[in-house]
């Protein structure tokens, strides 16, 4: 469910003879108000300050701007040339402001027609899961840069098919939904029947009364404490399944391209992925280092280039293949599944405790399918028929 609100602003500014009428709109599902305080011409930029409210500090917004030409009527265009206290992860407060510039996007702000609008969304709060479908096609697997493990190598030629995968990482709400309707944490039947789904977690789901709900504040942040079994049986309850480990890379790598981290900047920057650029990884074994690194909805950070959210870094995401450190070396070239049989399940992505080494799209690493981490959780994909 998504509320939006438009207030009119009543506040008229002219720039030259440019008459510019304002309002502000607010789409989310937890969030409170925004509320345009000012719009001032500073030079050849507008500045816009704002307050942005919402009932968890946790929570974190895409905030954009869009303008219309026809007095609100149609809004096709959307601000670019944007800096200050927009994009992805604003978090809520007072006297917040945006810059932007309409000439660097040779736009020309002349009569009386223009409305604008301020948007701010929680990506990911969509209550259904969300999917981006890919074409696929042949690609180079593996490590082309050579700084990675022995199991990233050797480099091959893979052929997928087309195939669908979540948008985001399965939120805790997904998950409640799905124990609820489901009505048991061991797996019911089948091949893996009594194996436990899910050991949950501080600040993931929680049982009361009522049943399974998300903790407050935590609805959309990713799952943990899921078993492999537990997020295979989630994906087969719903008519998904897992991603293998050749689709999760391809995805990553937005159709196989040669980049080291999923984002539309490929390089390890703190305002693109969750990761752990502060303490070295030897000193986790100290549990009371991981106070200074935590989980972030899933949303938070930019998407890649497919418009996939966070496969770099959060949490490592688990694939429906059996790890083999050599496997590279005798893998299928058209649409492999992985070994055969194993006793680890692959894991991908890295997550908030790893290292920028960790969250390259290339970095294998593996987890018992009984198991669980504090920071693992699972995205769904589904194939689809090729287009003829």
């Amino acid at each position: 469910m998504k509320f939006v609100e438009l207030i009119p602003f009543p506040k008229i500014i002219s720039l030259s003879i440019q008459i510019i009428f304002f309002t502000v709109s607010f789409c989310s599902l937890n969030a409170q108000s925004i509320k345009i305080l000012r719009v001032e011409q500073e030079e050849d930029s507008i500045k816009i300050t704002y307050n942005l409210t919402s009932n968890k500090e946790q929570d974190r917004y895409y905030v954009d701007l869009e303008v219309s030409r026809d007095g609100g009527l149609n809004f096709v265009l959307i601000a670019k040339a944007l800096k200050g206290e927009c994009g992805y992860g604003v978090a809520r407060g007072f006297n917040k402001i945006i810059y932007w510039k309409p000439l660097e996007e040779n736009i020309e702000l002349v009569g009386d027609e223009f409305v604008f609008k301020l948007n701010a969304i929680y990506l990911g709060s969509e209550p259904n899961i969300e999917l981006v479908k890919l074409k696929g096609e042949i690609f180079e697997m593996g490590d082309p840069f050579n700084e990675g493990e022995v199991d990233e190598i050797p480099v091959h030629n893979v052929k997928i098919d087309d195939f669908e995968i979540g948008k985001y990482e399965v939120t805790n709400y997904q998950f409640a939904k799905f124990l609820n309707e489901y009505a048991s944490i061991c797996i019911k039947s089948g091949e893996h029947k009594g194996e436990v789904i899910i050991y949950p977690q501080q600040n993931s789901i929680i049982l009361s009364e009522k049943g399974w709900r998300p903790v407050d504040g935590y609805e959309y942040y990713p799952v943990t404490g899921v078993t492999w079994y537990g997020a295979n049986e989630f994906c087969k309850f719903y008519g998904y399944r897992l991603p293998t480990e050749a689709e999760w890379e391809f995805a990553a790598r937005c159709g196989g391209k040669k980049i080291l981290y999923s984002s539309v900047l490929d390089s390890a920057s703190t305002h693109f992925y969750n990761y752990n650029d502060v303490l070295p990884f030897d000193s986790l074994k100290n549990l009371s280092n991981l106070n200074f690194l935590h989980l972030e909805s899933v949303g938070r950070f930019p998407p890649n280039d497919c418009g996939i959210f966070q496969l770099s870094g959060n949490l490592w995401e688990y694939c429906l293949d059996w790890y083999e450190w050599n496997y590279y070396s005798f893998s299928e070239e058209i649409n492999p599944t992985g070994p055969f049989l194993g006793k680890y399940k692959v894991i991908r992505g890295g997550s908030y405790t790893s290292t920028s080494k960790g969250i390259r799209v290339y970095e294998r690493s593996y987890i018992s399918p009984d198991g669980f981490g504090i920071d693992v959780g699972f995205r769904v994909a589904r194939s689809i028929k090729s287009e003829q």
